[in-house]
C-alpha cells in the first residue's frame, strides 16, 4: 500500500512538471508570435546639402539650436507594419510641428519628412541637452512602441581647427510603451 501511494505521488509530481513545461512552452510560442511581426522604426536626422542651408545649420548648432526646418528620414526595418506612426523632435528650447499619423509598411524604403518650428512658440535660453528624435507606433497586436535617438550637439573643432558644428545621433533605442489595450 505504501508503494502504491508513493507511485501515485510520483505520478502527480511528473504530471505537474509536464503541465508547467507545457505552460512555459505556450508562453514562449506566444512571445515568438508577437515578435515575428514586430515593426522597428528607425528615425535619422538628415543634414542639409545646399550651401545656404548648411551654413545656417552650422550657425544654429554652434548656438545649441536647430534650424527652423529639420529634415528626417524614417524607415521601418522590422517585419510588421507600423500603424499610427507619429514622429516628433524634442528640443528644450524649440517646439516643432508634428506631422499627421501614418502607416509605414513592413521593411519599407526610407520616407523623408520635414518638421517646421512653430512660429509663435516661446523661446527659452538654448541648452541642447535632452534633444531627441522619436517615433511612436502601434503593431498589429495593439502594442505601442517608441523608437528614439538622443541628439548630441558637437560644437568642438576637428583636428584641423575647423568648427564641427554637427549633430551626432545616439544609438536607436526601441522600447515597449504599452503592451496591449
Amino acid at each position: 500500500a505504501k508503494r502504491l501511494a508513493k507511485t501515485a505521488a510520483d505520478q502527480s509530481v511528473d504530471i505537474r512538471a509536464q503541465a508547467d513545461a507545457s505552460v512555459k512552452m505556450a508562453e514562449e510560442m506566444q512571445k515568438q508570435r508577437l515578435e515575428s511581426l514586430r515593426p522597428i522604426v528607425d528615425v535619422v536626422l538628415i543634414e542639409p546639402t545646399d550651401d545656404y542651408a548648411l551654413t545656417r545649420h552650422g550657425v544654429c548648432i554652434s548656438k545649441g539650436m536647430l534650424s527652423d526646418l529639420v529634415d528626417l528620414e524614417i524607415r521601418n526595418i522590422g517585419v510588421g507594419p507600423a500603424l499610427e506612426l507619429e514622429v516628433s523632435l524634442i528640443h528644450p528650447t524649440q517646439v516643432f510641428n508634428t506631422p499627421p499619423a501614418r502607416t509605414l509598411p513592413r521593411e519599407s524604403q526610407p520616407i523623408s519628412i520635414s518638421l517646421k518650428q512653430e512660429v509663435n512658440a516661446p523661446m527659452r535660453s538654448p541648452t541642447p541637452a535632452g534633444s531627441s528624435i522619436s517615433a511612436t507606433y502601434v503593431d498589429i497586436y495593439g502594442r505601442r512602441w517608441q523608437s528614439k535617438r538622443e541628439l548630441r550637439f558637437d560644437t568642438g573643432k576637428d583636428r584641423f581647427g575647423t568648427d564641427k558644428n554637427r549633430i551626432e545621433p545616439g544609438p536607436l533605442i526601441v522600447t515597449l510603451v504599452k503592451s496591449q489595450p
